[in-house]
This record gives C-alpha cells, structure tokens and sequence, in this order.
C-alpha cells in the first residue's frame, strides 16, 4: 500500500494514539513515584518495573504489593507507619495528629486521574482507527479506484501466487463484493495479451466473478463466471506501465483463476 494514498485523518488518529500513549505513561509514572516515596518504596526500582515489565501489568503489581502509606515523625524526621503508636527511631508516643506531618496527598490524585482519562482516550482513538477501516476512509473501496483497494468484508481459506505478470488464485468465499487484486506490467500494449482461465460455483441466482482491468481513466471489465475456454484479452487500449488487475467476488465460491499477461 502506498502510505500517500492514505487520507489525513488516518495519521491524525494515529499521531493522537501515540500522543496519549506517552501521556499515559508520563502520568502513571509520575504517580508511582510520588506514591513510593509517600510509602518509603524505591521509586526507581518501581519506575523499572513499570516501563520494562509491560506498563500496566507493572501497575497492577505495584498496586497489590506497596506498602502501606508512611509518615513522618514530627521529632526526629524518620518515616514511620501511618497507624503507628509511637515512632520506632526515637521512641516518640505518637497520641494525636499534631506529632507527625501529613503528606499532602491530594496533589497527587491529578495524575492518576489523567494517567486514567489518556488511557481511556486510547481505546476511544483504537475504535476511531477500526471505524475508519471499516469505513472505508482508509483507501479506495470502489472496483475502478486508480489506487489500491482497502476490502471492508472477509474472505475464506485464500491462496495465491503472485509474480511479476502470473496470478494465481483459490478462494473458497468471500463477502458479496470482495476484490482480490494484483499488479501486472505491460510493456507492449500492441503485443501482449492478458490470459486468464476461472472456474466458480454460484450461490445465488445472479452471482457472477468479474474481471476488471484498471489503469488511470481507462477501465475495462469482463464477466467470466461462466468461462468454456481460456479467455484472451488483448491490451492494446491500454498503455505501457503498470495495471491493476482485479476479480471481484459476487455470490460466488471455490474461485480458482490463473491470470498470465505475455
């Protein structure tokens, strides 16, 4: 796929994931720090574990094993457990809140609720992306697009064997409209012809597998649902360069093609 083919908005919802992502990180990382130092962990350690064990799963783990928070003793400085009686340094009873100092823990809130708010805004740029494939936005879904075609259905049980100028192809089924499509060279539009051999069973009255050959404006199509013998094209309408060649798929199945342009 030639990445110039693809519309604006694609790289824009992928700049904003990637934007987020980072966001999410520098805010959860942030709050890991704070809270180990509030707790007396080893923030570095936990920052280690958070960006090199996967993000969140570092997260999770920190949020099951962390101590519980610490305070400080008013008289000698040392950390101390927040429900403790007395500090374990000094010895200092600890009999109301006017002996120790209180961490200011409100301040660090913000950036567990942003670091929550970019990682939802992350789902919310995924399912942007998704929409916009199935869509359609992503490229061209029309048959006679001059560009490559982005298919919004599904295909079953594909094969083929693509060269520079042979395509072959087995498909068991396809969603109504599917397009399987290769490149071909033509370097003697007077001379050379496009062969093709198919065979297909239908599954609904009016199915068919047509046969597009698309360069630029010039557009020519084929039905070759019901092929007795090998079809040959010539390509003299065509001009010297590359050509998109494409079968497309219409309540049919067991689609065998082989597609020689010589």
């Amino acid at each position: 796929m030639d990445y110039a083919q693809l519309p604006i908005i694609f790289f824009i919802e992928v700049f904003v994931l990637i934007f987020f992502a980072i966001l999410t990180y520098v805010f959860f990382a942030i709050w890991i720090y704070k809270d180990c130092k509030i707790r007396g962990e080893s923030p570095l350690l936990w920052l280690l574990l958070f960006t090199f064990v996967s993000n969140f799963l570092g997260l999770i783990i920190y949020l099951i094993v962390r101590k519980e928070k610490k305070q400080v003793c008013k008289s000698c400085g040392c950390l101390i457990s927040s429900s403790a009686k007395y500090c374990e340094s000094c010895g200092l009873a600890i009999e109301n809140s006017n002996d120790i100092q209180q961490f200011k823990q409100t301040s660090n809130r913000k950036y567990i609720i942003s670091g929550i708010v970019s990682f939802c805004m992350i789902f919310i740029c995924v399912i942007a992306i998704i929409i916009t494939g199935l869509t359609g936005f992503l490229g061209e879904t029309n048959v006679i697009s001059k560009f490559e075609i982005w298919n919004t259905g599904f295909e079953t049980i594909s094969r083929e064997n693509k060269s520079q100028n042979s395509w072959d192809l087995s498909l068991k089924s396809a969603t109504e409209g599917f397009v399987k499509e290769t490149k071909m060279d033509i370097t003697n539009p007077d001379e050379q012809v496009l062969y093709l051999e198919a065979t297909c069973d239908i599954t609904k009255e009016g199915g068919n597998l047509m046969l597009w050959i698309v360069q630029g404006d010039t557009v020519k199509s084929i039905d070759v649902t019901n092929l007795g013998e090998v079809l040959e094209y010539p390509l003299n309408e065509f001009e010297k360069g590359e050509v998109f060649v494409r079968l497309q798929i219409n309540n049919v199945k067991n689609v065998k093609s082989n597609i020689i342009i010589e």
